[in-house]
């Protein structure tokens, strides 16, 4: 598991619980990820470089394999690693860069224009064939999807005036099932899902506050940080208890 503490990247080996430092930022740069590749050879942070950002690709031994010009990044499942550069988002894949989409389209996508971008990470794990981003607008804030092939679609409805994205949805393992908090008005929280299948599904909506969604390494469950435990349907399986609340991150991931 890797880890940054500001300026520098620590990687814990399984088994262990000591953290070992891989990589030091030169000159005390801030760093910002990181996220390891899907087939686990590579990891990728940003790195401060004045008024802007490199994207670095780095070994697991914290060897700098790229240095790339750009911000905010992830990796689609199949291991290409997207990246935000000005109004545009690029693409590495198989050693070349390529243009995947420009900000225009997905203001078009989103149907208004962005105050801010989002996360490219607005979802965590990997999505098969693309990445989510979080679009913020004027009172208003939508999930998009682009696609490896640089199509671009929300995920989720346009939530207006109070209704807006907590925290990360969350893709299942094989990267079919993305299930999504979001919070209504009146502070009241809620789970959604999508599939490529089935599109946008509201679960349920309901108390106590959670944000955080982390599934198990076998796909069929994932666990909220309000303790319960949810299918791939987003239906609650079970509630575990306070103990289970604080450790479930640690024992679902590990």
């Amino acid at each position: 598991m890797p880890f940054e503490a500001r300026h520098c990247l620590y990687l814990v080996p399984a088994g262990s619980v000591t953290p070992r430092p891989i990589f030091h930022s030169s000159g005390g740069r801030a760093l910002r990820g990181p996220v390891w590749a899907p087939n686990g050879r590579s990891i990728a942070v940003a790195a401060k470089v004045g008024a802007g950002f490199q994207v670095l690709q780095l070994s697991p031994t914290g060897r700098i394999v790229r240095r790339l010009v750009g911000r905010d990044f992830a990796f689609t499942r199949e291991g290409a690693l997207v990246f935000q550069r000005g109004d545009r988002l690029l693409v590495l894949e198989g050693g070349r860069i390529r243009r995947l989409a420009s900000k225009a389209e997905l203001a078009a996508a989103a149907g208004f224009p962005a105050s801010f971008w989002g996360g490219l990470r607005g979802a965590q794990g990997y999505g098969r064939g693309g990445v989510a981003i979080q679009w913020w607008g004027e009172r208003r804030s939508v999930l998009l999807l682009v696609s490896r092939r640089g199509v671009v679609s929300p995920a989720t409805p346009v939530f207006r005036a109070g209704a807006y994205m907590p925290g990360y949805a969350s893709w299942s393992p094989d990267g079919r099932v993305l299930l999504i908090p979001w919070q209504r008005v009146g502070h009241i929280h809620c789970l959604a899902r999508w599939t490529a299948l089935r599109g946008y599904r509201s679960i349920f909506c309901r108390n106590p506050h959670f944000d955080t969604i982390v599934w198990h390494p076998d796909g069929g469950t994932a666990i909220l940080d309000d303790s319960r435990i949810v299918g791939r349907d987003g239906g609650v399986r079970a509630r575990v208890g306070k103990l289970g609340r604080a450790l479930g991150v640690r024992w679902l991931s590990g």
